[in-house]
């Protein structure tokens, strides 16, 4: 779904019909003209992600929240049957997912009983049909042991209550960095052999949880957030920045076993 920011200027004498029969046209607009894409069988988008980071409660100058005008059941309602009313005569199966970021730092599990509860507040009027739920997921390997332990947890229940929903579940933008025990990011110049190795081991871990935990049939892949490393950074990836396989590669290759 698109953001967008409003203009506080003037008072918007509008009633709040006439907004939301504004701002449901434009939400056509914009999932028409994304979806329609030369629709038919061999050239359309087939899957969506239809609703970004519902549970992100940001508010500032870019912020436009579609379900002050829409309703806050209605928009998602709304945004769903645009996207499959669109492609209804082509013959086309869309998959709408659901996406929002999950990071270390977050109760991943109250977060997925959040969003679960969102979807299925969605799905309520027996209409709405969201086919599964895309995870941006930011992870940490932390050098704390204790906290690294509470790491772990938290993936295994995150995938724990997903798998469970009978969803598709994707894992998109898979990162991983490294946390010194001061709660520091370590820089890829600045990381160890083991380091690297406790990382990589880490991304085994959370890859074969998914595989554990995600039925077969609904395990939509994992995408990772970057191939190259860059030496300023802090994201672990599978390749060195000359272009060399690593740990993290390993690690990768391991989690597919």
């Amino acid at each position: 779904m698109a953001t967008g920011s409003i203009n506080n200027n003037k008072k918007d004498r509008r009633y709040p019909e006439e907004k939301k029969e504004i701002f449901t046209k434009e939400m056509e607009k914009w999932i028409g003209g994304m979806v329609y894409a030369g629709v038919n069988e061999t050239k359309s988008v087939k899957a969506w992600n239809i609703i970004g980071n519902p549970l992100d409660k940001t508010v500032n100058d870019n912020t436009f929240n579609w379900g002050e005008y829409l309703g806050e059941v209605d928009y998602a309602r709304t945004a769903v049957k645009i996207a499959r009313d669109t492609v209804k005569n082509a013959n086309v199966d869309l998959e709408l997912f659901v996406s929002n970021t999950f990071g270390q730092y977050d109760e991943m599990g109250n977060m997925a009983d959040e969003l679960i509860s969102l979807v299925d507040a969605w799905e309520a009027d027996n209409v709405t049909k969201i086919d599964g739920y895309n995870i941006l997921l930011n992870a940490i390997y932390s050098k704390d042991v204790v906290f690294q332990e509470g790491n772990k947890t938290m993936i295994t229940n995150l995938f724990d209550k997903l798998g469970k929903t009978g969803k598709l579940i994707r894992v998109s933008d898979l990162s991983m960095m490294v946390e010194e025990l001061d709660g520091n990011f370590i820089a890829i110049n600045k990381l160890t052999e083991e380091d690297r190795a406790a990382a990589a081991s880490y991304m085994a871990f959370i890859m074969q949880e998914y595989r554990r935990l995600i039925p077969a049939d609904k395990q939509y892949g994992i995408s990772i957030s970057g191939i190259t490393e860059t030496n300023t950074g802090y994201k672990l990836c599978p390749w060195t920045s000359d272009y060399n396989r690593n740990e993290m590669y390993e690690g990768i290759v391991d989690g597919l076993k």
